[in-house]
């Protein structure tokens, strides 16, 4: 049958709103995205269908890039039909459970239709893709470029390399290509090791916010639309989780007790690497080229409200319109309420502060330093900003520190209405609640195993599910740190100090 012949056949029994040979959606992923984008109707009568045919056998991969175009798009299963000599049901409905949330499956109707030959063969793979190679860096807190905060790659450095350079070098090319053929980077492993634990990875995260945008654009068009910038290390707190990379008050710390020569070298290059962004004059000369394109911009530390030129990279953003077209996000510990910088801020599409709050009282302060009445007047402080343009949070760092204090920590907040998200610590390793002895691990469970709290919940059957350990790192870290800092962490947190093998 000829496709003409097909459509009058089918016009007799419905209102077509489109009628496609598949092979010219295949000459790239984006095409079928922007066909069901040019289709799409906020409603549908009952007999309009979209019509896609051809002679050839579907793949499942196909199927699914269909379905998911239809999802993402929010259009139902039941305005679409493939027609194929080939009976696709089963596939369909593989396609459907996988990517769709409709009760009912995309019809196959099986007519012998004459079509074109593909243009490719199979569209990219929907099992190792991530958002971010075709659309972000991350410069870190030593001034190292690479694809993202959770990849093990550098690919340059800030005093060095350009960002436009290093995102359409051949190391992103890699990375992207490989993603597009279902291989999995190794500069990537730790969100597939994550996925491997039926945990929910960072690329899971960033699927969710950019998928649609990812198949339908940035892949046939990658370009910085988002950066996250850690603009140095200098920061006001020596949080215990933390590491000289990323503050410079541990550095200090670490400097003052170094023994040897090799770790006083790497000490002091971690202090000077880490002020990259105060001492880079020409750092806002390779964002002009950017500005326009982008999206998002994260803003970490160190304490970002400490950085002296922050003013100066916001009056930018803000002189040159861009700003309104970007989205700011902030990680700050919570003890400056950055009260200056609020009016520029008020020019951005919109603004997230995640507060860095991992306890509350006493055991904040041992945690990671501060005065905590300065930091509560602070959070209370970011709530009064307009909710319709300023998101405030708590960001928690679950670690073997304050993981049986989270219901308070949830109290408190409620009290006050701010939202909590967690978080797992990664590293340092003796930290994580994945090494939690056998009695730390009996007390977190019988804690949070009945909780009302989903998160809590979650918490549990991690821990109940996890290696564990002796203790032996932990303590012996906690008692370096109350030997150089003057505290008792058993004072302090004396339940999970004796199951993690102080001595009363």
């Amino acid at each position: 049958m000829t496709p003409e012949s097909l459509k009058q056949q089918l016009s007799q029994q419905y209102n077509l709103v489109c009628f496609e040979d598949f092979a010219k959606l295949t000459e790239h992923t984006g095409i079928l995205y922007t066909v069901f984008q040019q289709c799409y109707q906020s409603e549908y009568q009952p007999q309009q269908r979209l019509i896609f045919y051809t002679q050839h056998r579907l793949s499942l991969n196909q199927l699914c890039h269909l379905q998911l175009a239809a999802t993402l798009t929010d259009i139902s299963n039941y305005f679409i039909m493939v027609c194929s000599p080939h009976d696709l049901t089963d596939d369909l409905i593989i396609a459907n459970r996988r990517h769709g949330n409709d009760q009912t499956v995309i019809e196959c109707k099986i007519v012998d239709v004459n079509s074109e030959e593909f243009l490719s063969t199979e569209f990219v793979s929907l099992d190792t893709l991530c958002p971010l190679p075709w659309m972000h860096l991350v410069v870190t807190n030593l001034g190292e470029i690479g694809p993202c905060c959770y990849s093990s790659e550098i690919l340059g450095h800030i005093t060095q390399h350009q960002m436009q350079d290093v995102f359409h070098s051949k190391s992103m090319q890699q990375i992207r290509w490989q993603m597009a053929q279902g291989e999995k980077p190794k500069s990537c492993e730790l969100c597939f090791k994550q996925e491997a634990h039926n945990q929910r990875s960072p690329r899971h995260h960033m699927l969710g916010l950019y998928q649609k945008q990812l198949l339908s654009t940035y892949i046939v068009d990658p370009k910085i639309r988002s950066l996250d910038l850690k603009l140095g290390n200098t920061c006001n707190f020596k949080c215990k989780i933390c590491n000289k990379d990323f503050s410079s008050q541990f550095a200090s710390e670490e400097l003052k007790h170094a023994t040897t020569d090799q770790k006083i070298v790497e000490i002091r290059r971690a202090i000077d690497l880490g002020k990259w962004y105060d001492n880079n004059e020409n750092f806002l000369d390779q964002l002009e080229p950017i500005w326009s394109d982008l999206i998002n911009i994260d803003i970490l530390g160190g304490e970002p409200f400490l950085l002296k030129n922050l003013p100066e990279f916001l009056d930018h953003a803000v002189d040159s319109e861009h700003a309104k077209h970007i989205r700011l996000h902030f990680n700050t510990n919570g003890s400056i309420f950055p009260e200056k910088l609020i009016d520029n801020l008020n020019k951005f599409q919109s603004v997230d502060i995640a507060i860095s709050i991992d306890n509350i009282g006493q055991q904040f302060e041992i945690e990671r330093g501060g005065n905590w009445d300065n930091i509560e007047h602070n959070v209370h402080q970011f709530l009064s900003l307009p909710q319709t343009k300023f998101r405030s949070y708590i960001y928690c760092t679950v670690n073997i520190q304050n993981v049986l204090d989270l219901d308070e920590l949830y109290q408190w907040a409620d009290h006050i209405g701010i939202d909590v998200v967690l978080s797992w610590l990664h590293a340092p390793l003796y930290f994580s609640i994945d090494n939690l002895t056998p009695k730390g691990k009996d007390l977190v469970v019988s804690k949070y195993q009945d909780s009302t709290r989903p998160s809590l919940k979650l918490i549990a059957n991690k821990v109940l599910n996890s290696p564990g350990s002796d203790g032996t790192e932990f303590v012996a870290a906690m008692r370096k740190f109350d030997q150089r800092r003057q505290q008792d962490f058993l004072l302090t947190h004396k339940t999970i100090a004796i199951a993690m093998g102080f001595v009363v």
